[in-house]
């Protein structure tokens, strides 16, 4: 059984940063593809990151994913920042 937590960081050139968090459990059969597996994909509009056209707002995005291993206790922690530049 894995635990996997994304939380994901955004700032905007001005304003403040917004954070969101997302929580899935569940078996797979490799670990590591354990995010896919789970239905675990972050989408810029369902969490109020979107452009009108779709497209992830401009501002600095980091991305902070821990998977635990239930049984083992084994963990995994990835962590991305990526600034999207231009205008919606």
């Amino acid at each position: 059984m894995l635990r996997v937590r994304a939380t994901i960081f955004y700032t905007p050139a001005s304003g403040p940063t917004k954070r969101v968090v997302r929580n899935r459990k569940g078996r797979v059969g490799n670990c590591s593809e354990g995010g896919p597996n789970l239905g675990f994909t972050i989408k810029a509009k369902r969490h109020g990151l979107a452009c009108a056209d779709g497209t992830w707002r401009p501002g600095t995005y980091s991305f902070i994913t821990r998977t635990t291993h239930r049984a083992s206790k084994l963990r995994a922690i990835g962590s991305l920042t990526w600034e999207k530049t231009g205008t919606c």
